[in-house]
């Protein structure tokens, strides 16, 4: 997954030994496309962040722990994109990635994502 710009940003403040941002808990958004360096694009109407727990699997890839619950979806609409944030509203968007397969979400329906099926490569 790539780096958000902001934290592209963050990630050289440690290499000139400044102190990076760090993030007390992660969140992720959906989008229907690309959302862009600064993941704010293609953002998907059903726009509501939800919490992520990270574990690590091996070098450079992570998994979620926790099922992503999106209750009474705001729209029907193909979700082919996600943003890492670090808060639920507002904050710094971390890093983003297209999804292996696309997730269809449907229009007051629930839509829940399984554990590990949001699989971040750092590479």
């Amino acid at each position: 997954m790539p780096l958000s710009e902001f934290e592209a940003e963050n990630l050289t403040k440690s290499w000139n030994n400044e102190a990076p941002a760090k993030a007390a808990s992660l969140w992720v958004q959906l989008h229907t496309g690309s959302p862009g360096k600064t993941c704010t694009a293609n953002v998907a109407t059903e726009s509501k962040r939800v919490q992520i727990t990270l574990k690590k699997l091996a070098a450079g890839e992570w998994t979620n722990e926790n099922v992503l619950e999106y209750l009474g979806v705001a729209a029907t609409e193909e979700i082919a994109w996600v943003s890492v944030w670090d808060a639920k509203e507002a904050g710094n968007a971390r890093i983003y990635g297209e999804l292996a397969a696309k997730e269809k979400l449907t229009k007051e329906k629930d839509a829940r994502f399984k554990a590990e099926k949001l699989k971040l490569i750092l590479a």
